[in-house]
């Protein structure tokens, strides 16, 4: 997992990390429950191609590339100028020498004012990650309760399994409860809780 998907997990389980393995692992699998019922829904009621966030992208691109002026090569490549600065489209292969196009896979404001002048829908070069229905597909699966535990089926090679707890010496003191912040993250400032400016908290508020 990416370290920002870690991060939020860590926020949102922040005191069910003090729950015994069992517990911790239901109550991650009732999140994700949650969690995916509230993006199907969300999925569902878009009712454009594109999802909302990806539609407001383009739109507010569009409304950049209204200005921009367009120098047609042949009849899938041009060049976009605006101000001093130009870019050169190429529709056949989905390209635009400023990048961001390459990259993420979503118009540009060079492509959507290339689009504009050769009479394309810039909505069929965005990448079907962004369409509501790759969304919907993305959560078209359902996470169930995992039941009673009197009710479940365990096989006889996993019951009479023994599983040791890990080799490791545990560290003198309490455990911590406040992940230590990575490398560029600053420093949280604290807030006092009776005037409510910062740096300072209220056994030293003044």
């Amino acid at each position: 997992m990416t370290p920002g998907i870690v991060k939020s997990l860590n926020v949102v389980l922040k005191n069910a990390r003090d729950f015994p393995d069992l517990q911790l692992v239901e109550e991650l699998r009732n999140l994700l429950q949650k969690w995916f019922v509230t993006r199907q829904q969300q999925a569902m009621s878009m009712l454009a191609e594109l999802t909302m966030w990806t539609d407001g992208e383009l739109r507010s691109r569009y409304n950049m590339s209204t200005t921009y002026l367009v120098e047609p090569i042949n009849s899938n490549e041009c060049n976009v100028k605006y101000a001093s600065i130009s870019a050169q489209v190429n529709l056949d292969t989905r390209s635009c020498t400023c990048r961001p196009f390459d990259l993420d896979h979503i118009p540009c404001a060079h492509v959507i004012a290339a689009c504009r002048f050769y009479n394309i829908s810039c909505y069929t070069l965005c990448s079907k990650y962004f369409t509501t229905k790759t969304l919907l597909s993305s959560y078209s699966e359902c996470i169930y309760p995992t039941g009673n535990e009197i009710d479940w089926v365990i096989l006889d090679h996993i019951c009479n399994k023994v599983v040791l707890p890990p080799k490791t010496r545990c560290p003198t003191g309490r455990p911590r409860k406040v992940r230590i912040p990575s490398s560029g993250e600053g420093k949280r400032t604290s807030r006092c809780s009776l005037c409510g400016q910062y740096g300072h908290n209220r056994k030293t508020c003044k």
